[in-house]
């Protein structure tokens, strides 16, 4: 019963400042609990009493916040500025490489230096509205932000607050924040790198063939655009549910698909232009790094499957 009482307080405080506050609260309701009744084990309707007594879990959330009109309120402020975080450093270091890339092509330092300074600034210019729009509309329309009864009535229920959620259904913020930033440099590669060139005795040798990679790109960023949305959800969620481990498995298994046809393609990698290379030798690098793509291809999938049994595993353990 404190354990639903202090999550739905929770809901409504700050990230950063929540596991403080919850401590305090609960210093408190003990105290409260041991001036009434004294040092025993308490009954539920003492607990109850005691709960009660410390009021609606939303206004004792907001006795503890200073302004309370904002555009991004203190619930998803702080997981806000994460995201922000995370898709600016992501684009910054795909564009990075891109920029190196150019820069080894034709060795001018000030224009390679340029554009990586304007696509920063544009992308950045992009990524901080779409994020900001996002997170007032979540701030705005999430129901879940809501309390379960009318907060300008003391007359709340206690049976009406939610269980806090199980382990097993917690994120882990630290790999979806790798994983997110993983995404947004292939995604800034993918599409502003164009080809992956290097110089071989003053000759421009590209590596890829992009003419076989075209008519994937739209699925490939569809379906690395879908996991990114699908890991700020989860990261203002923070924990998962039927629908997000559905959507996930989903996405895993495009993921796997799209890998396997670029594996798969005979075409994709072009090591043709490589000077002083006999046609046996080219055949040999040919091999190897086919072999290598589905070595790789091998080992996302048994991932993939992992995570997949994982997710099913705790959709029918919840049913």
């Amino acid at each position: 019963m404190i354990k639903n009482y202090l999550y739905a307080i929770g809901k409504y405080l700050p990230p950063s400042q929540r596991d403080d506050i919850l401590k305090n609260i609960e210093v408190n309701i003990y105290e409260y609990l041991e001036e009434t009744y004294g040092e025993r084990e308490y009954t539920e309707n003492e607990i109850a009493d005691a709960l009660y007594n410390m009021g609606n879990p939303k206004k004792v959330a907001q006795s503890f916040l200073d302004k309370p009109r904002y555009l991004i309120g203190p619930h998803y402020i702080d997981t806000y500025l994460l995201v922000l975080k995370i898709a600016l450093l992501g684009i910054s270091i795909g564009l990075l490489v891109v920029s190196i890339i150019k820069f080894t092509v034709d060795g001018n330092l000030v224009m390679s230096l340029l554009s990586f300074l304007g696509g920063v600034w544009n992308g950045g210019l992009v990524v901080v509205g779409i994020v900001t729009i996002i997170f007032s509309l979540v701030e705005r329309y999430d129901e879940s932000d809501s309390s379960p009864f009318d907060d300008k009535d003391e007359k709340w229920s206690l049976q009406s607050l939610d269980s806090p959620p199980e382990v097993t259904n917690q994120v882990k913020v630290t790999d979806l924040i790798i994983e997110s930033i993983f995404i947004l440099v292939f995604l800034a590669f993918l599409n502003h790198g164009s080809v992956l060139p290097r110089i071989f005795e003053g000759t421009t040798i590209v590596f890829m063939n992009y003419e076989a990679l075209a008519p994937y790109i739209l699925w490939i960023n569809l379906t690395l655009g879908l996991s990114l949305l699908l890991n700020l959800y989860l990261l203002i969620k923070r924990n998962w549910n039927v629908v997000t481990r559905l959507v996930s498995i989903v996405l895993d298994l495009a993921g796997i698909g799209i890998f396997a046809i670029l594996a798969l393609t005979p075409d994709l990698m072009d090591f043709s232009g490589i000077p002083s290379v006999t046609r046996e030798e080219m055949l040999g690098i040919e091999t190897g790094v086919n072999l290598g793509l589905k070595i790789g291809l091998a080992a996302l999938i048994v991932i993939t499957l992992i995570e997949v049994f994982k997710h099913s595993r705790a959709i029918f353990r919840k049913r």
